[in-house]
């Protein structure tokens, strides 16, 4: 369950970039630096073989990937 924890941690952020009037607060630049580093932990999860690395900063890329897209879009 510890694996999800980074995942659980952005979800309200996804939930705001969509519902909220306003998105003014959102950093695009943050989430941007977050994809990289999530990219690099999803790259060691397969070099280490390490499936809960792996998924865990995989779906934490595709919702940083998310906000960005709908911050970028809703601007």
């Amino acid at each position: 369950m510890i694996v999800l924890a980074n995942p659980f941690a952005i979800a309200p952020q996804v939930y705001s970039a969509i519902f909220a009037n306003n998105v003014e607060g959102i950093s695009i630049l943050m989430y941007t630096i977050f994809a990289i580093i999530q990219i690099a932990f999803v790259v060691k999860g397969i070099e280490h073989k390490d499936k809960t690395m792996f998924i865990s900063m995989l779906i934490s890329f595709f919702e940083s990937i998310s906000i960005i897209i709908i911050v970028s879009v809703r601007s």
